[in-house]
């Protein structure tokens, strides 16, 4: 037993201090030790101490190690707790496999910002960082103007801070919500995206949305807009385009968004992705 753990725990002093002693002491129940703490209480104490080093995503809570120990010492019981990061880590594969992994290292401070209009954009983009507690962001209008790059860096940010975000594209999300075969795999799908700390949807509506597409971006708005849930959003269309559609599903994004709304309007001329 103590030999095993011990091949675990080799980088940490204290803890083979602590095994050696153990091992001499030769309780056969690893029963009282050091002021009447017995060994599952002391290791879950060396455990919270313990350095990881970061590898990949690095959180400040857990320190990657993706959970802590606990002990209960009225019922002598020890057991795992897993850290929210793991919930992190999941969408930050999910966004890998998407082929969308660029998306990750994107950073406000890369957006270059040479005209009025990319000044306004990064200057909301920040103010939501710095101040934004349940609201919502909208960057809405013209594409390859820097909207998926700004939204995505506020997602990263997030991220780093310990939150759980889903990153969304809508028109990959809504065709395999359709393919779904059986109703509990699609509701399983569809309340995984729906009920997230911070739900971001690239490319809301893009496209001719047919009527179910519409219910399904109005149930999805109207359930973060009454239970108060971030929510940061991209599209192609204007919030004029978005109330032809749906004025509901338009005026709650509007109301919840506040002063963070990014309205471009259609110039070709902004489309840096042909530059």
């Amino acid at each position: 037993m103590f030999k095993s753990i011990g091949e675990s725990l080799t980088e940490n002093s204290e803890a083979l201090e602590f095994l050696n002693r153990m091992a001499k002491l030769n309780s056969p129940n690893g029963d009282i030790y050091d002021g009447g703490r017995n060994t599952d209480e002391i290791l879950t104490e060396i455990d919270s101490k313990r350095l990881y080093k970061p590898n990949g995503y690095d959180c400040p809570i857990c320190l990657n190690k993706g959970g802590k120990s606990a002990y209960n010492p009225s019922t002598r019981q020890s057991w795992w707790e897993p850290c929210k990061c793991m919930q992190n880590k999941k969408t930050l594969s999910n966004i890998e496999k998407s082929g969308l992994g660029e998306l990750l290292n994107y950073r406000v401070n890369d957006f270059e910002a040479t005209t009025d209009y990319q000044k306004d954009m990064k200057s909301k983009a920040v103010n939501y960082i710095r101040n934004a507690t349940n609201e919502w962001f909208l960057a809405l209008g013209q594409p390859g103007c820097g909207k998926t790059m700004l939204c995505s860096a506020i997602c990263n940010q997030r991220l780093k801070e310990g939150k759980v975000v889903k990153y969304m594209i809508w028109n990959e999300f809504m065709s395999a919500l359709k393919n779904m075969k059986y109703d509990d795999d699609r509701n399983e799908y569809y309340h995984e995206y729906l009920k997230a700390d911070i739900l971001y949807i690239d490319d809301l509506l893009k496209g001719n949305p047919t009527d179910y597409e519409l219910k399904i971006a109005f149930e999805t708005i109207n359930y973060r807009y009454n239970n108060n849930m971030p929510t940061i959003i991209s599209s192609e269309l204007l919030v004029s385009d978005l109330r032809e559609l749906d004025e509901a599903t338009a005026s709650r994004m509007y109301q919840r968004a506040k002063g963070y709304v990014i309205s471009i309007a259609k110039d070709k001329n902004k489309n840096y992705r042909f530059k």
